[in-house]
């Protein structure tokens, strides 16, 4: 059983839904990894826009691809494009 099954069935175990959160400087940072993940499973994804960016992602190219995000947290598009480009200001907060 893979890890995202393990985790999706678990937390519906318990009355809560798993869900998918791509972050920088984790072992599910960019686009292709999103991929990986949720090719053959269950869970939902949060799709955070800022941190995809961040990580090199194209936010609106993830979701052509055909992942629909059943929960959505949506960053200011500046405030990412700015932590993108190095202000340490941004990344921090």
């Amino acid at each position: 059983m893979t890890t995202a099954r393990c985790s999706t069935t678990t937390a519906a175990s318990r009355g809560v839904r798993a869900v998918l959160h791509p972050h920088v400087g984790t072992m599910i940072e960019t686009g292709e990894e999103v991929r990986q993940v949720l090719d053959g499973s269950r869970i939902s994804l949060c799709l955070d826009t800022g941190h995809l960016l961040i990580g090199g992602t194209d936010p609106a190219e993830l979701r052509l691809d055909g992942f629909t995000p059943d929960l959505l947290l949506e960053e200011r598009l500046a405030r990412a494009l700015r932590a993108r480009s190095g202000d340490q200001a941004e990344v921090a907060t």
